[in-house]
């Protein structure tokens, strides 16, 4: 019932300010929370009793006290602030386009255990990327840390059922599908974002 998309109406049961805005946009795992001057993609859920919404982004965790859910209302508190949205849009289900159509190859890893280890980035398309310093460092029990400009960031990580390509989850929830186009010992690479990323084992 929490799907779809709300817009802040009133705090602490009076009329918003003008210039004040609050826009909630729920998926199933994912949520944007925007105004007029910043948008934060965070995830979500509900505690086990229903009584609260968690939501966690980079920044932050916050516990919203959930007093009403309807199909057209919903009324959380967040520290003191009693918060009443109306749902403006319903969710709609993302289409999900088919991973390797735009790919002419596709390579199959039979386990995961194949990819753990550290690899550099080398070329995107064309372009030369030795001296970049971009890496992945894929780790057991799912865990992955990517570094792109010097700050390892981490993620989760595992294979697509069809062994063909990796799902890619941030730590706000948020996926992606990553194609495995060609796979060796030494040498990955995956299509992502319509571009081909080479990484050699270190």
């Amino acid at each position: 019932m929490l799907l779809g998309t709300w817009k802040l109406q009133s705090m602490d049961a009076k009329k918003l300010m003008p210039g004040i805005s609050m826009t909630l946009k729920v998926a199933p795992e994912s949520m944007i929370i925007s105004n007029d001057f910043d948008e934060i993609n965070c995830s979500w859920s509900f505690s086990n009793d229903g009584k609260y919404i968690y939501c966690s982004n980079e920044k932050s965790d916050e516990d919203w006290l959930l007093l009403e859910l309807s199909d057209t209302k919903l009324i959380v508190v967040d520290k003191g602030k009693k918060m009443e949205f109306l749902r403006t849009a319903a969710y709609k289900k993302p289409v999900q386009k088919d991973l390797y159509a735009e790919v002419k190859k596709t390579e199959t890893v039979d386990r995961e255990k194949l990819l753990l280890g550290d690899w550099n980035l080398i070329k995107i398309d064309s372009k030369d990327m030795n001296k970049e310093g971009f890496s992945l460092s894929f780790r057991p029990k799912g865990s992955i840390y990517y570094n792109f400009g010097g700050i390892p960031t981490p993620a989760f990580w595992s294979l697509n059922e069809d062994k063909k390509s990796l799902k890619i989850t941030a730590y706000n929830g948020l996926s992606e599908n990553w194609v495995i186009n060609s796979f060796t010992n030494d040498e990955l690479k995956l299509y992502v974002d319509r571009k081909y990323y080479i990484f050699f084992r270190k």
